[in-house]
């Protein structure tokens, strides 16, 4: 299962830095990452405005939604907004 890293006031907000997700494209990882965490960070599969969203590394913008997210892959939410 792909890997969630929450950070600043993500993390803060759900009291865990991390967890695992389900999900086996790049839309159905956001779709449930979106159900689990109580601030609208998704839209339309997409980062919602304020958020960045990598996958392994890589701005989840620049993928196709259809994109396979494989077992041990990492899924990082960064808040914009952040103290440094």
């Amino acid at each position: 299962m792909p890997r969630v890293r929450l950070f600043f006031g993500l993390r803060d907000r759900e009291g865990r830095t991390e967890f695992e997700i389900d999900g086996g494209s790049l839309c159905e990882v956001l779709e449930k990452l979106q159900e689990r965490l109580p601030v609208r960070i998704v839209e339309d599969c997409s980062p919602a405005p304020g958020y960045l969203i990598f996958l392994d590394g890589v701005d989840v913008r620049l993928l196709p939604r259809d994109c396979r997210v494989e077992d041990g892959s990492t899924v990082d939410v960064v808040p914009v907004n952040h103290p440094g």
